[in-house]
């Protein structure tokens, strides 16, 4: 027997007690349906004080508990339907006047039930007028009375007044295993997925019940004053929505996939421990939608910084892989985007988990992933299939077969990590020039793709991941491998230049058939901006680029000039302490650009050559 039923049943057996009974505990950990739990229907008056404004509002509701009929009997009772009107609230419900309701709830009230006022902090009255209705009840009526409230949500309102009224108060902690079965009750009646799908996940919900408890009673949130657990102290209800989540999460999981118990298990634990920190506050938003290279790359610098020297704050991601054992972030199955998309967006389609599954070692065959993965697994799979993978990674290494740049990046690591493991005779720096001349050869071949067009390029993350999974960087060889992933990005920088002609000529097609697109391709005026902040420009013919800017109706000349007055804006010529230059590799062919359109205004003259002249974009001179 809880403590709080072994109280109300002692509480009950007493005649007009002369004190109410106060049950508090946080939001959300179940105060009213464990104080129901421990009353028999027909042994309570339930009213709830949620936006009652008056006292005549809460006698009447009091009333209305007690006999219910009341609202039926209304037009038998002797009090006219125009008197009932001149009273608000539940009094004109019920066809009742305030004069008539004292002698009512003497009549109507058994001394022997129980009121049970809920929500005490969300009636609209203020404290000491409602406490003083309430004690009403107590010292007039002799009625038994149990208040539920949240104690620490009314603060001092409540401390100040409750000791007049209040002769005992109950801390109600949840009951972890009762709710979650009510919740599973819940998920079985949903309608969000079918009868089967309810069913089957209910099912699993309840085999794997000790591992999400264990997760749950482990939540803690991080305040000014102290860690506060969530489990005890908080709520049920978050419990409860990500008792939902996961259920949703495993109606999608693919029949071929839930044949493979440890998989699922694996990747529902997964998702409960990001789901449940993110509802508490412990994972940030940010965390799931953006980017992880930085936080990896933060966590890369912690574990290589000698103890003593570290002064690096922990990420988020971090932290979490820190707290539970069952988070190994360079392993997850769950990747950052089936997480964001889930947990922060409410997206659960149908095919979001099916890829990602089908590439990962559990469900994939051994032969249909790349040989950097079956290799990394190597805790999972057999020795020969990873010395197979072994001598595949080392021959494309030599054959220079891979070119995307994920998958490059992962054998570059892996040949450290080979060396680092005598897999290999070469050491760190041997490895880092091969992995050079890697590089140059794809860059000489023309196969070497180039830096995207992206503003972002390159990330501030050196030591990051590609294709779900984190390159395999250790301390020892860490420094080796960011050089080689820099020298990378300078040599994709040579190959894109490479490209010139081709840039050009895209930018000299738009110019003549389309002004506006022009503007998307060289500036941000129209959002894009996917050669804004590179130096392409002068790649194209200045004379030609002229030629077919005049020639365009003279209704878009402008168009064209605020593209460049865009472009140019806050000193991207310039490369000197006070700006970043990002075009400065343009600055001659952008003066040549003013001269041109200048001789051209002089050699007119007139209004033709003032129209020229008023077109002309804020570009430098010759110094």
């Amino acid at each position: 027997m809880s403590a709080l039923k072994e109280y109300l049943d002692y509480y009950k057996s007493l005649s007009s007690p002369g004190y109410a009974v106060l049950v508090t505990g946080a939001w959300g950990v179940g105060k009213t349906h464990q104080v129901k739990k421990a009353l028999r229907t027909d042994e309570i008056y339930y009213v709830s004080l949620f936006g009652l404004e008056s006292r005549e509002e809460i006698e009447a509701a009091v009333l209305t508990a007690a006999n219910p009929a009341l609202n039926k009997k209304k037009h038998g009772l002797r009090w006219g339907t125009e008197k009932a009107k001149q009273v608000g609230g539940l009094y004109s419900l019920i066809g009742i006047v305030p004069s008539a309701i004292n002698s009512l709830l003497k009549i109507e009230l058994d001394p022997e039930k129980v009121i049970v006022f809920d929500d005490l902090e969300r009636c609209s009255l203020k404290m000491k007028t409602l406490l003083g209705v309430i004690n009403w009840f107590v010292e007039h009526q002799g009625s038994k009375v149990i208040i539920i409230a949240h104690d620490e949500k009314l603060g001092k309102k409540l401390q100040n007044q409750k000791e007049k009224l209040f002769g005992h108060t109950i801390l109600v902690e949840p009951e972890l295993v009762t709710a979650f079965f009510v919740f599973l009750k819940e998920i079985e009646s949903s309608s969000f997925m079918t009868s089967e799908q309810a069913e089957s996940a209910s099912k699993f919900l309840r085999r794997n019940r000790q591992l999400i408890f264990s997760i749950f009673e482990r939540q803690v949130v991080e305040d000014d004053q102290a860690s506060v657990r969530v489990y005890g102290n908080n709520s049920l209800r978050v419990l409860r929505r990500s008792l939902f989540d996961v259920a949703r999460l495993y109606s999608i999981i693919g029949p071929n996939f839930l044949s493979n118990e440890d998989a699922v298990s694996r990747l529902i634990t997964e998702f409960c421990i990001f789901n449940l920190e993110h509802k508490i506050g412990s994972l940030p938003t940010k965390s799931l939608t953006e980017d992880w290279g930085d936080e990896m790359n933060l966590r890369m610098e912690r574990r290589i910084t000698p103890e003593n020297e570290i002064n690096i704050p922990s990420s988020p991601l971090e932290r979490l892989e820190n707290k539970y054992s069952q988070i190994n972030l360079d392993k997850l199955l769950l990747n950052q985007s089936i997480l964001s998309q889930t947990i922060v967006h409410g997206n659960y389609g149908a095919n979001l988990l099916s890829d990602r599954l089908d590439s990962t070692t559990y469900f994939a065959a051994p032969a249909v992933l790349p040989a950097w993965r079956r290799f990394m697994s190597f805790d999972d799979l057999d020795d020969e299939i990873v010395e197979q993978a072994k001598n595949e990674l080392l021959d494309q290494f030599e054959n220079r077969e891979l070119h995307e740049v994920g998958a490059m990046l992962h054998m570059f690591a892996l040949r450290f990590m080979m060396s680092e493991n005598a897999i290999i005779t070469e050491d760190y720096p041997t490895v880092e020039q091969s992995c050079r001349e890697y590089i140059d050869d794809l860059l000489s071949n023309g196969e070497l793709p180039p830096r995207p067009t992206d503003w972002r390029w390159p990330e501030s993350s050196r030591f990051r991941s590609s294709h779900g999974y984190s390159y395999w960087v250790r301390e020892a060889y860490q420094e080796n491998f960011s050089n080689v992933h820099q020298y990378l990005n300078d040599k994709r920088i040579e190959a894109f230049d490479n490209q010139g002609t081709d840039v050009a000529q895209e930018i000299l097609a738009a110019l003549r058939t389309n002004p506006d697109e022009f503007t998307k391709l060289i500036s941000f005026r129209q959002g894009e901006g996917k050669y804004a902040l590179l130096p392409v420009m002068h790649n194209i013919n200045l004379n030609e680029l002229v030629e077919t800017w005049l020639s365009l109706p003279k209704e878009s000349w402008r168009t064209i000039q605020y593209a460049f007055n865009d472009r140019y804006e806050g000193g991207r010529l310039q490369n000197d302490d006070n700006h970043i230059g990002e075009l400065s590799g343009e600055r001659d062919w952008a003066i040549g650009l003013r001269q041109s359109l200048e001789a051209r205004a002089a050699a007119l003259g007139g209004y033709k050559g003032l129209r020229i002249s008023r077109i002309i974009p804020r570009l430098p001179q010759v110094e």
